[in-house]
Parts: structure tokens; C-alpha cells; sequence
């Protein structure tokens, strides 16, 4: 369970266990370890009963049915501020977004929603550039793209139409019909995609009522698939792609490999927990907004301890990488899926570009 204090910014996460007793004369606590991420923002692991060597780092054991850690929240916005410094170049910014006017102009419907996602994400940022701007035209321009886009994948236009989501019973999930990356047929990467979809239509409802009314259940059907607060939801798990241990999301659906699950964009999924967030401001759903913030902090921490070793305490002395490109249940791997080369270990833990990305420094 989690709790976040808005006046004191703080999000304290409590992690208990329950057993039961099988023998009389034994106690009911039980030995619990804690990761990296965890005891670096606990007090609980003071006199810990050992330490034990993990991919992860240390683990610290402790004798107890529970334990708890604090962190603290530090805010997030949807974009940077418009510079106030005198060397900004107002019309250089005004360049960039006419050149994503024409490259948006003729858009043609995605079969695939992450790749879809890619297209609303920055049409997203260029609404709220323009807006600073004070470019109205182009910030109007780019809110009725999104709106067509959304409403596109929204609703169903018969046999003819690729760009739907479907809701399977079975599987308690939100799918699409085409996915390069295995959405539809193992649940991956779901957390990814509708981050970017989330991020689009939290931008697009903050200007238009009429949408945000039309759609805020569709929209918050996606929520429920990928980061559902709630244990009592009768549609959708708790929390789908998120692992509250280990305290980061996997990427790999069922996880149908011998090193264990995995995730490789790391910064997809945060931008997931932004999206979730901002969603929850806007809204004033207290629920949503304290999940992306137990969410982000949580997994900022762990991207930091996994992703980037940020302390140096957690890999072998023997791994000569600064990053590690995909984390699974059991190894580290320095790689994508689509390459080795340093431009994409990193690259894909920089995307999409944005505010929060300011937390790695």
C-alpha cells in the first residue's frame, strides 16, 4: 500500500506480508529482503540478518512481516516553461513547431497504437508550446489532429477499420488489433503505449469540454488496463504492468523467456506514470494522481539503482557498460531489440523527450 502527503510531498510505500503459522512453536514473521531501491529509502533494514549477492545489488534480509519506505515527490509538469532568458529565440521555437505542422499534415491512420503514439506525442508538446508561444492557430491546428486521431481509435467504423482498441474478457485487457511489439497477442509493451495515448488526450481534454466528456470513460479505460489502482475492479487488475516488489514495470507480457520478464525503455515507461498523473491533476481524481505519483517516484528510483547504477554499488565490478540497455527477472543485458549500438542502449532510455526527464540529473 501507498500514501502520498501533498503538503509535505512525501509518498510512503508499506510493504507487508501474511502467514500462517503450520506448526505450533514457530513465530508468524517470516524473513523478507529488501532491494537496492528499497532499503536505500528505509530505515527498516537497520540490523538486517545478512546480506546476500543479487543481479540487482545487495539484498538486506530482514526478520519481519513488514516494512516500509519514504521518498520525496518533486512535482512534474507536462512540458518545460517558456525560456525568460534574453538569448531564447522565440522565433526559432515558432520554426519548429510550423515544421511539425507539415510534417503532421498529412497523417495517415496507424494500425498499430504504439506507433500511433509516437504521432500524438508530439503533437501533444506542440500544443502546449504553441500555447505558450501565444500561437493560437497552430496550437488549434495541432488540438484537431489529436482529436481526430483519439476519436479515430476510439470508435469502431466496421470491418474496414484498423485503428480500434478491443476489450477482451478473458484476458481482462485492452488491446489493438495490429502490434509489432506482441500487444495484442502477449500484452506487451501496453504501459508504453497508452502513456503516449494518455499524455494526448490529458492535453487535448484540458482545452476541449466537449471531448473530455464524450470520451473520459474511454479514456480512463486505458488507465484501468495498464496502472488500475484499484483491487476492486471486476474488468481490469490492480497495477497490471507494474511489479510492486521489484518496483519497476515489465514490458514483456507474460514473460515468456528463461531470463524472466523484461522491460527495455525504461523512460517509456515513466513517461506511462507522467501521463497517469496529469491525468489525475486534471480530473482532480485523487486516486489516479497519488498512483502516478507512488508510480513514478517509485520507478525513478529503481531506473536510477538498475538502469544507470547511479550509486556504483549495485553491478559486478566486471560489467564494463555504464547502462544497461534491457533489465530481465534474471540478467542484465546491454542491448535493444533492435540493436547494440550506444546510440540506441541510451537513446531508448532519453524518449520521449520532456520535463521529467530532468530527474536523471
Amino acid at each position: 500500500t501507498y500514501a502520498y502527503d501533498e503538503n509535505s510531498s512525501n509518498i510512503t510505500t508499506q510493504y507487508q506480508v501474511t502467514t500462517e503459522v503450520k506448526r505450533n512453536g514457530f513465530s508468524d514473521k517470516t524473513i523478507q529482503c529488501l532491494l537496492p531501491h528499497q532499503w536505500k529509502k528505509s530505515q527498516d533494514d537497520e540490523g538486517n540478518t545478512g546480506i546476500y549477492t543479487s543481479v540487482r545489488g545487495d539484498l538486506k534480509a530482514i526478520v519481519s512481516n513488514v516494512f516500509h519506505t519514504s521518498e520525496t515527490f518533486l512535482g512534474l509538469l507536462p512540458t518545460f516553461a517558456m525560456p525568460s532568458n534574453e538569448e531564447f529565440d522565440s522565433e526559432e521555437a515558432n520554426a519548429y513547431l510550423k515544421k511539425l505542422e507539415v510534417a503532421t499534415r498529412n497523417l495517415q491512420p496507424a494500425g498499430d497504437a504504439y506507433w500511433e503514439g509516437k504521432n500524438l506525442h508530439p503533437l501533444g508538446m506542440g500544443v502546449l508550446m504553441a500555447d505558450q508561444l501565444g500561437e493560437t492557430e497552430l496550437r488549434d491546428i495541432f488540438l484537431g489532429r489529436i482529436k481526430d486521431i483519439l476519436i479515430n481509435w476510439f470508435t469502431y467504423d466496421g470491418e474496414d477499420d484498423v485503428s480500434f482498441f478491443i476489450y477482451n474478457k478473458n484476458w481482462g485487457t485492452l488491446y489493438y488489433l495490429n502490434s509489432e511489439f506482441g500487444a495484442n497477442s502477449a500484452i506487451c509493451d501496453h504501459h508504453f503505449t497508452y502513456g503516449y495515448f494518455m499524455f494526448a488526450a490529458t492535453v487535448l481534454a484540458t482545452y476541449d469540454n466537449e471531448f473530455y466528456n464524450d470520451y473520459k470513460e474511454m479514456i480512463e479505460m486505458m488507465i484501468r488496463d495498464y496502472a488500475n489502482p484499484s483491487d476492486n475492479d471486476d474488468e481490469y487488475c490492480r497495477f497490471r504492468s507494474y511489479d510492486l516488489y521489484e518496483g519497476h514495470s515489465w514490458a514483456g507480457g507474460y514473460a515468456d523467456n528463461d531470463s524472466g520478464n523484461n522491460q527495455e525503455s525504461a523512460s517509456e515507461s515513466l513517461f506511462s506514470w507522467v501521463s497517469l498523473y496529469l491525468w489525475g491533476i486534471l480530473t482532480e481524481d485523487n486516486s489516479y494522481r497519488d498512483a502516478g505519483v507512488f508510480g513514478f517516484t517509485n520507478e525513478m528510483d529503481t531506473v536510477k539503482q538498475y538502469w544507470f547504477n547511479y550509486d556504483l554499488d549495485n553491478w559486478i565490478e566486471e560489467w564494463p557498460y555504464e547502462v544497461v540497455g534491457q533489465v530481465y527477472g534474471g540478467i542484465n543485458f546491454y542491448g535493444t531489440f533492435f540493436g547494440g549500438q550506444p546510440l540506441y542502449v541510451y537513446g531508448i532510455q532519453w524518449l520521449p523527450i520532456s520535463e521529467f526527464l530532468t530527474y536523471y540529473g
